[in-house]
């Protein structure tokens, strides 16, 4: 007969796992099997496998399913921040998420297909909340030999942002050599298309319906597809993504963890459009003690090198300011504002943005957005001093293009 959860003898026993020095082995598998999930239902995950890795768990006799349990005042210790209140209440919509939470592979052209449960149970009963593994992912979940992560506990419990938990994750699942290149740097380049780091990272949910149609049935998954497929629309655009996931998750990594994070964006398209980013990682950085090599921009040394725009990227450029500023600047002065941002549409959309505040104030359009691109405006930065916005005036008047035929070209869309 399968014991149950007050039937569990390490309940009563249950030491409080160690904040410090504890460590746990994550499978790959597990970690790339993307999915949208809580901080809390991520650090509860953890706490779990390490305990379980400790022996401290039980065998359902009848199922086979590996029970976690743990009390109200372990994981008061444990998650001493932003856990105040009723447990009860936190934990049951974790419990519901954590048992809908699925894991699995599909072959398209053999037909066949895998998909399993990785908690069938969570229960919350007299300050104890027990976890059920499922039996068939044993050989993910301990004593696992190949193909997984070493985490350090203390690290993941100190994210307060689920990105950061995350990208630290996948980041640290990837930042291996193989057999026979090891090297004593621990300086890693990781790629990820900029749909597929949405899909890990849990910003767009995988577990949808809408995306899994896409993502099954294909050995090669086409994440834009998936992504474009998904009714949840946050930070869909670059510069909301860039600032409040990717920003986000490398500060914290770089401030709290022994990883040192930097990235690139990859371009491509006219317009420069941002398709991926190339992630420099450097592990163990507190024995390195180095700083990340880059070359000037913020670009790593072995990145490649930025495509260049041709002609046709840049006429799109020039479309797309244009109806961000509006058809009454000459075609030289929309030259001039790409030039300015470098071919940045979020520097101009910017740029924009902080002179519709001070539209009444402008009366040379064109430099001011020039300047304003240059320093950098935000939207609680003042104007430019008087002289800043002649001086910007003269050097924009001074410009001598030819733009015939691309003027042409713009005065047929009117």
């Amino acid at each position: 007969m399968a014991k149950t959860q007050d039937e569990n003898p390490k309940v009563e026993g249950t030491e409080i796992v160690p904040y410090e020095n504890s460590e746990y082995a994550k499978s790959n598998f597990l970690i790339g099997s993307k999915y949208k999930s809580s901080l809390l239902e991520m650090k509860l995950t953890s706490i779990a496998l390490t305990k379980m890795q400790r022996m401290e768990f039980t065998e359902d006799t009848g199922s086979g399913d590996l029970i976690c349990s743990m009390r109200a005042s372990e994981l008061r210790h444990l998650l001493p921040n932003g856990n105040d209140g009723s447990f009860y209440q936190q934990l049951e919509p974790v419990a519901k998420m954590m048992t809908s939470r699925t894991v699995g592979w599909s072959d398209p052209e053999r037909h066949e297909f895998d998909y399993v449960t990785v908690i069938t149970r969570a229960s919350y009963k007299d300050g104890i909340f027990t976890v059920k593994f499922n039996s068939d992912l044993k050989k993910y979940l301990k004593n696992l030999h190949q193909q997984y992560t070493i985490l350090q506990l203390p690290t993941m419990l100190n994210f307060k942002s689920a990105y950061s938990f995350r990208l630290y994750e996948v980041l640290s699942s990837k930042c291996y050599y193989p057999k026979g290149k090891e090297r004593d740097d621990d300086l890693f380049k990781v790629s990820f298309s900029l749909s597929e780091l949405k899909l890990e990272m849990g910003v767009v949910n995988a577990n949808l319906d809408s995306v899994q149609r896409v993502l099954r049935g294909t050995e090669t998954p086409d994440y834009d597809k998936a992504v474009e497929r998904s009714p949840e629309k946050q930070f869909n655009r670059w510069s909301d993504f860039r600032n409040r996931v990717i920003d986000v998750a490398c500060k914290e990594i770089n401030e709290t963890s022994d990883m040192q994070v930097e990235y690139e964006t990859v371009k491509q398209g006219r317009g420069g459009r941002v398709v991926g980013l190339n992630f420099l990682v450097q592990k163990n950085k507190s024995i390195h003690k180095k700083e990340l090599v880059l070359k000037d921009g913020g670009i790593p040394e072995n990145a490649a090198a930025p495509r260049e725009l041709t002609e046709d990227d840049k006429m799109e450029f020039y479309f797309e300011v244009r109806s961000l500023v509006g058809s009454k600047l000459p075609v030289k002065d929309i030259r001039a504002i790409s030039e300015a941002a470098d071919y940045d549409i979020d520097r101009v959309k910017n740029a924009v943005a902080v002179m519709n505040e001070n539209s009444s104030e402008i009366k040379n359009m064109s430099g001011w957005l020039i300047t304003a691109i240059r320093e950098n405006y935000s939207p609680a930065t003042k104007k430019a001093p008087a002289k800043k916005k002649t001086k910007a005036k003269a050097d924009f008047e001074q410009r001598d293009y030819d733009y015939s035929e691309i003027e042409k070209i713009l005065l047929r869309q009117q």
